[in-house]
């Protein structure tokens, strides 16, 4: 039989705070990534102030300068990234392409611009378990990337219901 982690030790701020973000901005969450660029005009827009160039002609929104954007830039993450990256997580530099650092949320680093084999960094599902208080079992099932999660599940999550279903017990 699975353990579930405890209520009192469940990060139900992070919870909430993950729940409203589903709620008001539901364009990012996207279960099936841990992260990915999803820029809207107005990413755009502010990206070309900054930088002076109009990256979505010039690269398809592929310009590893989004890392550098003063501006949020417009990602969509799991419930995992999400924790990862209210908890003061950052994606890595996993190499480069076209002379620009590739931004990965597979693995997590609390120092902004750092590669993803500098010492520090964590894979983004254990930065969000642990963020969240919950067990292996539990973000396994949780950062599943077929479930869907709702605003409502990750407040029941919060207050203390079980993660796992009857089955998974």
């Amino acid at each position: 039989m699975t353990e579930h982690s405890e209520y009192a030790d469940r990060n139900t701020d992070l919870f909430f705070d993950i729940a409203d973000i589903l709620e008001f901005f539901p364009e990012q969450y996207r279960q099936g990534t841990w992260g990915e660029f999803a820029p809207s005009q107005v990413d755009y827009d502010n990206f070309e102030a900054q930088f002076g160039y109009d990256t979505q002609t010039q690269f398809a929104g592929e310009d590893a300068n989004w890392i550098y954007a003063d501006e949020g830039c417009g990602s969509a993450l799991c419930i995992a990234g999400h924790a990862a990256a209210l908890s003061g997580w950052f994606p890595t530099i996993t190499g480069t392409h076209r002379n620009h650092p590739e931004v990965s949320w597979t693995v997590v680093h609390k120092k902004p611009h750092q590669t993803s084999s500098e010492p520090g960094h964590k894979y983004t599902s254990d930065a969000g378990r642990e963020a969240l208080g919950i067990n292996d079992a539990e973000a396994a099932w949780m950062f599943d990337s077929e479930r869907n999660w709702t605003p409502d599940d990750l407040r029941r999550f919060a207050a203390g219901v079980n993660i796992l279903p009857d089955h998974r017990q």
